[in-house]
Order: structure tokens, then sequence, then C-alpha cells
């Protein structure tokens, strides 16, 4: 459960997405963030003053990579490891965008036949213009995007590269929350 008695924050996290060769940014209101000296360790003794502690409250949204699942982008994550492989989370709503990667999608000239909806029979595939949406994603050349987006990124907003995260998923759903140590 999360501390009433401690002040809430947002936090902004951010996570790579390779399909797309950007970095997808989600906002989380009512988070608790903890730093050095705030950060009780009973089994490791005194934090360091860098250290940072943050907990966030559960939501339907997010998707837990523990699993060993590749995160897709749908909702919100956060993961450990390094660089282009973990989330960054930075207090604050960070403005920060990164530019997107992704080319605009390809029509392709399939046109499938769809059927007449129940409501309308004389909408026909001879009425509509059907296209497929092709998606392609442009190869990332990742020490491009570290160079022109990552450090820039990290040099500005010094976020927080998570080291472990626990779910503590116990209790009724509104106790849940997740433990990220930075």
């Amino acid at each position: 459960m999360l501390p009433r008695d401690t002040a809430r924050t947002t936090i902004t996290i951010y996570n790579f997405l390779p399909s797309l060769g950007t970095l997808q940014r989600t906002v989380i209101r009512d988070c608790v963030w903890m730093q050095g000296s705030q950060i009780k360790r009973a089994k490791q003794g005194a934090a360091l003053p860098d250290d940072v502690l943050i907990q966030i409250p559960f939501s339907y949204k997010y998707f837990s990579v523990q699993d060993g699942q590749e995160f897709n982008g749908t909702g919100w994550t956060v993961r450990a490891g390094p660089e282009l492989e973990g989330s960054y989370i930075a207090k604050g709503e960070c403005p920060f965008l990164a530019p997107e990667a992704m080319p605009p999608p390809i029509v392709s000239p399939e046109q499938p036949e769809p059927s007449p909806s129940p409501g309308n029979p004389g909408d026909s595939a001879g009425e509509r213009n059907w296209f497929i949406l092709t998606l392609e994603a442009a190869p990332v050349d990742t020490d491009d995007f570290v160079r022109t987006v990552v450090i820039p990124f990290e040099e500005q907003y010094k976020p927080q590269r998570p080291e472990e995260i626990t779910e503590n998923f116990y209790g009724s759903r509104n106790m849940w929350y997740l433990e990220v140590k930075c």
C-alpha cells in the first residue's frame, strides 16, 4: 500500500520501441518519489544520496514485462536494463517528445471484398473504396538514435534508470503498486 502521509508527484516514463524506432512517453500521476535520505533500507543500511525509490499505483494499462514478453507500446511498462532496453523515468511531467522515426503508411493496392452491413443493404464493395494500410518500420540506427535523441534527453532532464522492479499485487486492487528502485 502506498504511504498516505507522503507527498505525491507526477512521473514521466520513456520506453524505447524498436519496431517504431522511437521513445514512448507515458505520464503517470499520484506516484511517490523518495530520494536518498527518505529511503529506509533496514538490511542494506543507509541509502546513497542519489538513490531513488518510486512507488507507482497500479493501472489496468500496465504491461508486465517480467513474464519475458516483448512490450509492443500498448499501455505502459517499466523495464530494468541497459540503454534502449530499460526505461527512463523523469520526475514531474517531462515535456520531451522523441521524434517519430516511422515512415508514412504504404497503401497497398489489394482490395478485400467486404460484406454489406446489416443496417445498410446498399453498402457494397462497388460503392466504397477499400485499402489496406501496411506499416513498415524503418530500420533503426541505434547508435544514431542514442547520439541524437537519448544523450541530449539524459543531459537535459536527468532521468532515473530502474535497477529493480517489484510488483506488489496483494490485497484489494486499490492497494496494488509497483516499487521501482533506481
